[in-house]
C-alpha cells in the first residue's frame, strides 16, 4: 500500500477525493489553501488542529476508509460529510455544522467520537448505512436524527437536541 504525508496540509479545501489503495496522513498546522487529492486508494488519516469551511462535503465511497481527528467543519446550509458506497469514515473529536450535516447511504458506516454535530438535520442515514455516535452532541433545527431505507443509529452518551425521526424499517437505538 503506497503512503503519502503531507506536511503545512490546511482543510480550506472545496473537496477531499479519496480512491481505493492508498494511505494519506498529516499531523502538521495548517497553511496555504491546498486541495488534498490522493488517488490509488485505501485509508486517509487526518490530525487536526485543521479548520475548515468548505463549498462541498468531504465525502468517502467506493470502499474507501477515512479517519479524521480533531477536525472543524462549517458547511454552510451544505453537508459537511458525505458517506456512501460501502465506505467506513471514522471521525473522533470535531466540530461539524451545516444543514444535512452528514449524510449516510448506500451501505456506508460512520463512527463519531467526541463529535458536536449540529444543523437543520444532525445526522441523515439511509440505504442500509451505520452511523454510531459515541459521547458528543448532535441538534438539529429540523430534526437530530433522521434515518429511513433500513438504516441503523446508534447513540451512546450522546446529548441529543432535535426530534429523532425512523421510518422505512430503520432504527434509532440509545444506550
Amino acid at each position: 500500500m503506497e503512503t503519502m504525508t503531507l506536511q503545512n496540509l490546511s482543510l480550506s479545501i472545496v473537496l477531499l477525493s479519496i480512491a481505493a489503495g492508498c494511505t494519506v496522513e498529516t499531523q502538521a498546522e495548517p497553511a496555504a489553501a491546498e486541495p488534498m487529492q490522493a488517488s490509488a486508494g485505501g485509508s486517509v488519516v487526518v490530525e487536526g488542529p485543521e479548520s475548515a469551511s468548505v463549498g462541498q462535503p468531504i465525502s468517502c465511497g467506493a470502499n474507501d476508509d477515512v479517519n479524521l481527528t480533531n477536525v472543524t467543519l462549517n458547511a454552510g446550509q451544505g453537508s459537511a460529510i458525505v458517506a456512501d458506497g460501502n465506505c467506513t469514515l471514522t471521525i473522533d473529536g470535531c466540530n461539524l455544522s451545516g444543514g444535512n450535516v452528514v449524510r449516510v447511504s448506500d451501505n456506508a458506516t460512520v463512527n463519531l467520537t467526541g463529535c458536536s454535530i449540529s444543523g437543520m438535520v444532525a445526522i441523515d442515514a439511509s440505504g442500509q448505512a451505520d452511523v454510531n455516535l459515541t459521547g458528543g452532541s448532535i441538534s438539529g433545527t429540523q430534526a437530530a436524527v433522521v434515518a429511513t431505507d433500513n438504516a441503523g443509529v446508534s447513540l451512546s452518551g450522546t446529548a441529543e437536541s432535535g426530534a429523532m425521526q425512523a421510518g422505512e424499517n430503520a432504527d434509532i437505538s440509545r444506550e
